[in-house]
């Protein structure tokens, strides 16, 4: 899960499962962390959900969206 802050100009991206730097501008995300997908195999390409922060519950361990 990542958390893109758009509140100024330029959006930047936290991310806590990557090695780039904290944070990192949405233009070196996208070309460092988000790769391009055509060598894989289907079965292993990304799954991406937006998710609304006010949809979102913080259950104990578990994150929980509503719809």
């Amino acid at each position: 899960m990542i958390l893109i802050d758009k509140s100024s100009s330029s959006a930047i991206v936290y991310d806590f499962d990557t090695t780039l730097s904290f944070p990192v501008s949405a233009n070196d995300y996208l070309e460092l962390a988000i790769r391009d997908e055509k060598n894989m195999l289907g079965k292993y390409h990304r799954y991406i959900v937006k998710i609304i922060s006010s949809q979102l519950l913080y259950d104990g361990l578990y994150l929980v969206c509503f719809e």
